[in-house]
Parts: C-alpha cells; structure tokens; sequence
C-alpha cells in the first residue's frame, strides 16, 4: 500500500511540474489535441503500438475525508465509466488516496485516483490524476479518450491539464539523420515550429508549437505543444518513436 502511496505521489509530482505553465488556448477554434497528435504521429511512418492520456489537476486546497473522496470519485465515474471498477483505499496519517481501476477493453487500462494530502509545512491539496493507456495498434480513438477525460473532470468544475502520446516504432535502427528526418516529416506535417531540443548519437528529442492546436503551455515564454522522441531500443532492436502534445510525460 505504502509504495502504490509513493507511485501516485510521484505521478502528481512529474506531471505537476510538467504544468507548473497551465494549459492554455489560443481562443481560435482548430483541430483537437488528439487528432492533431494522430495527424503528426501518422506523418513518422512508424507502426503505432499504443497512446496515453493522462490528466492532473488541482482539485481543491482542502484536505477531504475518505468518504469524500470516494463519493466524488463515483460521480465522476459516472461519466468516465470503468465497467467493474476495483476500489483501492489508502490511510495515511497526513494522506488520503482513493482509486476506481479496471478496463475498457482487453487492451485499454483505465484509472482515476484521487489524492488529498495535509503534509507538515504546507497548504492542504487534493489533486486528480486520470490514466488511460491503450497497447493497441489502433490509436484513433486517442481523440474520444481525450474529450472522456476533459468530461469527467468538468463533473467536478475542475479545469483538465492533460498530456498525450502515442508510442510507435521502426523494425531497423536509425541513425541520427534519420531521426532528424521523421522528426522533420512529424513537424511538417502539422506546421509546427522547433522550441527547443536535445539531439545525441543515442536520442533526438525536440520540442515545437503548431498553430493547428488551440491547447498549449508555455516555457521560458514560448509557446509549446508538440514533442517527438526517436530512440534505439537495443534491448528490442528496435527505433522507437514517442509523439506527445503539450510534452511527452511518460519515461523514454
């Protein structure tokens, strides 16, 4: 119990200061997060393997009751909709933690915890995180699952911080022009501009901002909602591509 505690924390905290800069929109109506991530990853060639969709936001600087939290919990499942959803309950002395778990499909895992903690020194919090990961070569409905999530959240009036990725690969290894080359075709494809990157014998990884997506966050007072990473897998032999909007959040 004590490290499924730790391992929640620590998504709260990766993705926290992933949007320490909020989500943002450009107040233009253009496409949506997921199909402009779908457009961008489909430009890599790669074949896809799988998307996340992960949410965090603030709910309140309240520390709440388990009961509390299990009944705003279930309100909000009522709309993110967990068939069969398992209960998992932790106790701390100075943290809470409520979680609905289980599956869309067989290949899609779903969860929402909610995470409330009164920890010495600072201002009470309860946060929100949402996952939905699919292993699924079928990553059209990342778009669905991205409005799902921006849904639930609002059933609460929370305001949605969400990240997204689709992971692929290439059955050769790469070198690094190649990977300059994808990361080209993937930028291209959705009028994106570079922000900023790092490129190694090893990794190519570069952040960027389309105008084709009204969600953005801003870094060093830049405007960003695209990033493509291109890796080699020795392990697999494999290339592995992620492509990710606003950031990729999850470890590459």
């Amino acid at each position: 119990m004590k490290k499924l505690a730790l391992v929640v924390l620590l998504i709260c905290a990766v993705i926290g200061v992933a949007y320490a800069s909020p989500v943002r929109s450009t107040g233009v109506k253009d496409i949506q997060m997921g199909e402009m991530l779908t457009r961008a990853f489909d430009a890599s060639q790669a074949q896809a393997e799988g998307y996340y969709v992960h949410n965090w936001s603030i709910v309140n600087q309240t520390f709440m009751t388990m009961d509390e939290l299990a009944q705003m919990a279930q309100k909000m499942n009522s709309v993110l909709q967990i068939p069969n959803a398992q209960e998992n309950k932790i106790n701390g002395e100075r943290q809470y933690v409520y979680q609905l778990y289980g599956r869309w499909d067989p290949s899609t895992e779903v969860s929402l915890a909610l995470t409330t903690m009164n920890l010495q020194g600072q201002q009470p919090q309860t946060v929100l995180v949402i996952k939905i990961e699919r292993d699924s070569n079928r990553v059209q409905d990342i778009t669905q699952s991205v409005e799902k999530v921006k849904s639930t959240a609002a059933q609460i009036g929370v305001s949605p911080q969400i990240s997204t990725c689709i992971k692929g690969f290439y059955n050769d290894r790469i070198d690094s022009m190649g990977r300059n080359q994808i990361i080209g075709r993937v930028f291209k494809a959705v009028n994106a501009n570079e922000v900023e990157g790092i490129r190694s014998d090893s990794l190519v990884s570069v952040s960027g901002y389309s105008p084709l997506s009204k969600e953005y966050i801003k870094t060093n007072g830049k405007r960003m909602n695209l990033q493509v990473a291109v890796h080699y897998d020795a392990f697999q032999k494999k290339t592995r591509i992620l492509v990710g909007s606003p950031i990729v959040t999850i470890e590459y």
